[in-house]
């Protein structure tokens, strides 16, 4: 007993376990740096991105096709910049753009980056740059060299200003050469993130400072506050339903080596068709051959279109809230009442074009002896342009009638001519506008010439001129008398002809009427060397059923002939869009032209065609390049690379 009394015992004075200490907190190694070549995201703000992988391959192929020497490198030097080191045309040449959230002045970024050769026997090819170096442009662009991460280790960028190189160098030498865009040779890929991720009323707020910039309304008080809200709500609707179509566009490139010729695809994949620009395009969806007064167009065009679907709905829906801004605008002048409707009745009747719409442009020719002075340069520079469509030839007279009446009011004229030279600058204010009847025969009845003249623009104004082309060695000076005969009397004038046809009208305009006359005259004096149909190279896109398509050429697509942007002829209202989202004063950006010299004179016919896939989803722009285009373009570079 004794001893289990001394065993409880000591089991009780027996000291408690020790408890364990909780472990010390694991502390992780610190996470190594991120590797040169680890792929990053693209911004958030990037709304377009690019990539050509490897320049060198095409042009191999072209040059073998066309037997020169396409040096893409002297022309990056010649025009873009000019670097330290040769550009490296077998790493990839890349761009971007962003987008720029500043209420007071929104807009694109952009950056073109591109990959230059290491020095022979130079381990990282970059070492000696321990900043950014500035780079001369001859096109006045911001450049820069620095080094670059990724499989290029020295990049130049270029950009429009100081102000976006700085915001953009980084990027285009970190993100961009590092982002996955795609395995194609090219690669482009459209974001509609920026616009998704601004709200509604900020969105708002950027696109009516726009509007009211390009119309230059200061703000009418509170007048026209809410029309102008009600057209800035338009096109914020419009902006991000276009972005939404557009979201995921890619480019394509194939080579066609049997046929010699380079293939271009831009593939909208879930194109929805919500905004106005692809409803007014494709109308109901339709596809059709190219109407017969297509191929019996001018030869002379240096491009020509059709749109087989063309819906004007989209346009028809913005003459109203047009119209209220307008009459809002003209109340706050003071007009009177009856003025004030007769300009709103300027757009809410204005006529619209229905499908099929024909289009065909081209350079004017020389004034022949007879045929009264030259036209002033800036109007003869614009060519001329013609259109064929569907539509009430009566509407488009009274409404012609109507706009002469607006000018010849003293009082209206002067607040209309403010509105154009907001719009579109002091040169294309009216001085007069006539309805009267052709100055030409043999036309049908009924037709009418518009003639629109203007001030003569101050020389401060007039748009700079490439420099001439150095003479020919043996070639004389012009005479006297040939450069008086350039000498124009009276002011600059520009001549709209409207023809009727059956269910349609025919529109042609340009600085010379008689020539004009010619272009819009009955198909039936038209013969077949003098048609479309008998120019070579089209017959493809005679056959193929597509929702618009047409050719362009180089020769238009410099501006040394037409307008400088194609659609400008194809699409007027998108001009003026293009024109009023445009900075003050910007002129289009044209490529010097050589062309009469050229082998085919740039006016061999690229093909372009718009078709929908099968389940009516996918978009595809197509374009086609040709022998002859790269040959035209082999002697361009050639001619101006220094």
């Amino acid at each position: 007993m004794r001893l289990l009394l001394g065993a409880l015992a000591l089991a009780g004075c027996e000291r408690p376990a020790p408890v364990a200490p909780a472990p010390a907190p694991v502390v992780p190694p610190p996470a190594p740096p991120p590797r040169a070549d680890t792929p990053l995201e693209l911004p958030e703000q990037a709304v377009l991105v690019g990539r050509w992988q490897k320049p060198s391959t095409l042009l191999r192929q072209v040059q073998a096709w066309a037997g020169g020497d396409l040096s893409l490198e002297l022309l990056l030097r010649g025009r873009i910049a000019r670097p330290s080191r040769p550009v490296d045309l077998d790493a990839p040449l890349e761009f971007l753009a962003l987008w720029d959230g500043n209420v007071a002045q929104p807009g694109l970024h952009w950056a073109l980056s591109l990959p230059l050769l290491a020095e022979a026997g130079s381990a990282g090819g970059a070492r000696d740059w321990p900043a950014p170096r500035d780079v001369p442009s001859p096109l006045g662009l911001s450049c820069a060299e620095t080094p670059a991460l990724g499989p290029v280790p020295l990049r130049l960028v270029c950009t429009s200003s100081g102000t976006a190189l700085a915001q953009l160098l980084p990027i285009a030498t970190r993100a961009l050469p590092l982002a996955e865009l795609g395995a194609g040779e090219l690669s482009l890929r459209v974001h509609a993130r920026p616009l998704r991720a601004i709200d509604d009323g900020t969105l708002r707020a950027r696109t009516t400072y726009w509007l009211s910039s390009a119309f230059g309304l200061e703000l009418l008080s509170r007048k026209g506050e809410a029309e102008l809200a009600s057209l800035a709500q338009l096109l914020s609707d419009e902006l991000r339903n276009l972005a939404d179509d557009f979201d995921g566009t890619t480019l394509e490139l194939s080579l066609r080596g049997t046929e010699q010729r380079v293939e271009l695809s831009l593939v909208a994949p879930r194109a929805a068709v919500r905004s106005e620009l692809l409803q007014l395009l494709l109308g109901t969806g339709s596809a059709g051959i190219a109407p017969t007064d297509f191929w019996q167009l001018r030869y002379e065009s240096d491009r020509a279109a059709y749109l087989w679907g063309w819906s004007a709905q989209p346009l028809a829906r913005l003459r109203a809230p047009l119209a209220a801004l307008l009459g809002s605008m003209l109340d706050f002048r003071g007009l009177p009442d009856r003025l004030t409707a007769q300009g709103r009745n300027l757009v809410e009747r204005m006529p619209l074009p229905q499908s099929p719409i024909v289009l065909a442009s081209g350079r004017l020719p020389p004034r022949r002896e007879g045929r009264g002075a030259a036209p002033a340069p800036w109007l003869g520079e614009l060519g001329w342009g013609a259109y064929a469509f569907a539509g009430n030839f009566a509407e488009y007279d009274a409404w012609a009638e109507q706009l002469s009446e607006a000018f010849d009011d003293p009082v209206l004229a002067s607040q209309l001519s403010r509105l154009v030279r907001s719009a579109g600058g002091e040169r294309w204010v009216p001085r007069r506008i006539e309805r009267r009847p052709p100055a030409v025969g043999r036309l049908p009845r009924g037709s009418f010439t518009l003639e629109v003249s203007f001030d003569e623009p101050a020389p401060a104004t007039s748009v700079a001129k490439e420099p001439a082309e150095t003479p020919a060695p043996g070639a004389l000076p012009e005479p006297p008398a040939a450069a008086a005969a350039q000498k124009r009397a009276g002011p600059p004038t520009l001549f709209v002809l409207c023809v009727p046809e059956a269910g349609g009208v025919k529109l042609a305009w340009g600085a010379d009427e008689h020539f004009l006359a010619g272009v819009v005259a009955p198909v039936t004096a038209k013969t077949a060397p003098n048609t479309l149909a008998a120019r070579a190279g089209l017959g493809a896109l005679n056959q193929q059923r597509t929702l618009a398509g047409g050719f362009s050429s180089l020769a238009a697509l410099s501006g040394t002939s037409g307008t400088a942007w194609p659609g400008f002829a194809l699409l007027p209202g998108l001009a003026l869009l293009s024109g009023i989202l445009s900075p003050a004063g910007a002129q289009p950006l044209t490529l010097p032209g050589a062309f009469e010299q050229a082998p085919h004179r740039g006016e061999s016919p690229i093909l372009y065609q718009l078709t929908r896939g099968a389940e009516r989803s996918a978009l595809t722009l197509s374009a086609s390049f040709g022998r002859d285009t790269w040959e035209d373009l082999l002697f361009l570079i050639a001619r101006r690379a220094p």
